[in-house]
């Protein structure tokens, strides 16, 4: 049992919440500069989204690839 080779279940896990930020966070970036060139547009559901994502990195990544 010594010599094993493979990965544990956390590991893996790891590496997929550090690729979901590595992801994430060019759409997060991408939300904050459509939230600044849209100020002047009129106030939509989306803005809204937007602007919550903000706050929220996850609802911003999300929201910035759109």
């Amino acid at each position: 049992m010594k010599f094993q080779r493979g990965y544990t279940l956390v590991e893996v896990l790891q590496v997929f919440i550090i690729m979901l930020v590595i992801a994430g966070i060019p759409g997060w970036i991408w939300n904050i500069v459509k939230v600044v060139s849209a100020i002047s547009d009129p106030i939509t559901g989306l803005f809204i989204l937007r602007v919550a994502g903000i706050f929220v990195p996850p609802l911003g990544a999300i929201v910035g690839y759109f």
